[in-house]
């Protein structure tokens, strides 16, 4: 009873201090007690950091070798870029005054003068003539595509397209999954493709001006007869039967 009682005279008792204190801090990332650093000369030598660890873990020989080792690395790609351009060089002058002379540089020069796509071909097929490229175009063998399938696929091709015309001619001709026409759809959903077998790689189009290997020519052309051929009697069954399907609807387009 005695602690109640005094609890309410204090609340009771007027404050004798007019002048009210307010505790703010500066702002929200500064406290409201602020540290005061020594400024003399002894704490200040007192609070100096000492050298920490070496933890990168660069010795002297770092030191001894960082710039001899950097000088060397410029020097040697200087060198490589110095014989780089020496090599250019000597190969622009090389094909200046030897490789593109005479008769060699009058059919580039025909070639470069062209005007229309017809001359142009014209003149890559005489260059390609000159420099006896069709040696290699007439050879199937090549590193650079699977001329080993591609033979094969030609062959098919040609076999089925003519057993699908001799059997449109006899009136055999069968609309359903059946016949060498569905056949010869089926192969040519397979095989026409982009980069079939690597016929649309640049390297066999880098070793001549005109084409390429006469077997990929074959491919393309045979790949194309039953619907360009206007005489034949299977290219509507050809063309109802590649529409049929959606792999075929994609090659036709």
């Amino acid at each position: 009873m005695a602690d109640i009682s005094a609890f309410a005279r204090a609340i009771s008792t007027p404050d004798t201090d007019g002048d009210d204190h307010f505790i703010s801090a500066l702002n929200d990332w500064r406290p409201v007690h602020q540290r005061v650093r020594p400024k003399t000369a002894r704490h200040a030598r007192r609070r100096r950091r000492r050298p920490g660890k070496d933890e990168t873990r660069e010795g002297f020989v770092y030191t001894l070798l960082k710039w001899p080792l950097l000088v060397a690395v410029a020097a040697w790609m200087a060198v490589l870029a110095g014989l780089y351009v020496m090599t250019r060089f000597y190969i622009v002058q090389y094909e200046y005054w030897i490789t593109w002379r005479g008769e060699r540089n009058r059919l580039r020069a025909r070639l470069r003068a062209a005007r229309s796509y017809s001359e142009w071909c014209e003149a890559a097929e005489k260059l390609d003539e000159y420099l006896n490229v069709d040696g290699w175009k007439e050879e199937d063998a090549f590193a650079y595509y699977d001329f080993q399938t591609v033979r094969r696929i030609v062959k098919d091709l040609r076999r089925l397209r003519e057993a699908a015309e001799e059997e449109e001619r006899e009136g055999d001709y069968v609309q359903e999954r059946e016949g060498k026409t569905h056949e010869l759809r089926e192969l040519v959903e397979m095989c026409v493709k982009n980069n079939f077998a690597g016929i649309e790689s640049a390297r066999m189009y880098s070793q001549s001006y005109y084409g390429t290997k006469q077997l990929v020519q074959n491919f393309v052309d045979e790949g194309g007869k039953p619907c360009s051929d206007g005489d034949s009697g299977v290219k509507d069954g050809w063309l109802t039967e590649m529409g049929n399907s959606r792999e075929g609807a994609q090659v036709l387009v």
